[in-house]
């Protein structure tokens, strides 16, 4: 499971493909993150937990 800011899709998509796993989980959040305050990271992590949960989990 991967997680990036949306800056970063196209490089994690191509890394995926060299490394053989172009299937690779990986959950998009919004850029950037280091201008958020603690609070907006945390609701951020909530909304986004269930996503990440579910790519850690595997698929038949």
């Amino acid at each position: 499971m991967t997680v990036i800011t949306e800056v970063f899709k196209t490089a994690a998509v191509i890394r995926a493909k060299m490394l053989g796993m172009p299937e690779h989980p990986t959950v998009i959040v919004e850029h950037p993150m280091a201008s958020k305050t603690e609070a907006e990271v945390l609701a951020m992590a909530e909304q986004y937990v269930a996503l990440v949960a579910s790519g850690l989990v595997l698929k038949p």
